[in-house]
């Protein structure tokens, strides 16, 4: 490489990348006219790049919005109530790109979660297993707020823990109940309830 000529390529003032000019034909040093050309194509690049991103933004609320009427006409159609859970973590699932969704609901008279429903790799494993007050699962329902791990393998673990089943859905008021329940799901390519593991464990 001889000469070289490069530029941010800038989406909504963040630096994106970089495109890049090496070794100018004829072996001619790059002058003011073929910087103007590459900021030019770096704008555009921005543009279009920013453009995707907003399209794919779109598509994707437009998919949560369509599966989440789909699953409350399912719910208020008075459908049985397992199925149903297993259609919101397999749409969960789909939508997120998530390698494993569980959907946990309290166990009655204590701080622990059951998984009553799971989708993806490993979910014939975790689907009953309770989960204690210290995962991050019992932590996401009792503060009603969002919670993230970027180091699974540092939060405290289900373990071997018991298989039980709640009586979450086994009245005729559980179709309100789906307020009450978390959501959870691993991008990892190598899941805590992964088939390869012995014992599944469970955040």
């Amino acid at each position: 490489m001889t000469t070289f000529l490069g530029a941010p390529v800038r989406v909504r003032d963040q630096v994106f990348g970089n495109l890049y000019l090496t070794d100018k034909r004829g072996g001619a040093e790059f002058d003011d006219d073929d910087e103007a050309v590459l900021r030019t194509l770096a704008a555009a690049a921005g543009v279009a790049i920013d453009n995707a991103r907003l399209y794919e933004d779109t598509r994707r609320r437009e998919q949560w919005l369509a599966a989440s009427s789909d699953l409350a006409r399912s719910l208020l159609s008075g459908a049985d109530q397992e199925q149903v859970l297993h259609q919101v973590a397999a749409t969960v699932r789909t939508l997120s790109g998530a390698a494993l969704v569980t959907l946990a609901v309290p166990l009655e008279g204590g701080d622990e979660l059951v998984i009553e429903a799971a989708d993806g790799a490993g979910a014939e494993q975790v689907e009953g297993l309770v989960l204690p007050a210290a995962t991050l699962a019992a932590k996401v329902y009792h503060s009603n707020q969002r919670v993230t791990s970027g180091a699974l393998s540092d939060e405290p673990q289900a373990g071997a823990a018991p298989r039980r089943r709640s009586t979450w859905g086994r009245d005729s008021c559980s179709r309100w109940a789906v307020a009450s329940m978390c959501a959870g799901f691993c991008r990892s390519r190598t899941c805590p309830a992964a088939p390869s593991s012995p014992t599944p464990r469970w955040p």
